[in-house]
């Protein structure tokens, strides 16, 4: 029933009863579930936007070919590309605020799933997520490691 009740909200309230998640990891592991759900709908319909205004663009920039080019025509192009380029900003973000999340859902499953005590956990849970502990030294070595012509991509194996 409680897992129901969180899959359809409508027939939790029409069976009368207060469900919740059982734990407290549960529920912080569906708070991250659901704020990735959404950042993941922004993405898709972001995309969706940017598909719309391709095919307005080719279709314009068609009805170009062999013809005289008016202002009206041009300034239509910008206003297209200019929310395009909006759409694609928008979508970056809602995946880099994705990747985030994900990152601390996983650092929250693995805290829940090791045996430590509360106090060490909260150091843990407390560290902040750099950009470089996830992408820096790490991955050059594992890079430079592979193949010795990535010397010249990286640059500093």
């Amino acid at each position: 029933d409680t897992v129901a009740a969180h899959l359809c909200p409508a027939l939790a309230k029409t069976l009368g009863s207060d469900i919740s998640l059982p734990s407290k990891p549960c529920r912080m592991t569906a708070h991250l579930a659901s704020k990735v759900y959404s950042l993941a709908g922004e993405e898709a319909s972001a995309l969706h936007a940017m598909v719309v205004l391709q095919i307005f663009q080719a279709k314009l920039l068609q009805s170009l070919e062999g013809s005289a080019v008016t202002p009206d025509t041009v300034n239509d192009l910008r206003v297209v590309t200019d929310f395009a380029l909006k759409a694609t900003k928008h979508t970056t973000q809602a995946a880099g605020r994705t990747m985030g999340f994900m990152v601390v859902q996983q650092r929250h499953l693995w805290l829940n799933l090791v045996d430590l005590r509360d106090p060490d956990r909260k150091v843990l849970l407390n560290a902040p997520i750099t950009p470089s502990g996830l992408f820096g030294n790490a991955v050059e070595s594992i890079v430079c490691g592979q193949n010795p012509l990535n010397f010249a991509l990286i640059g500093s194996c």
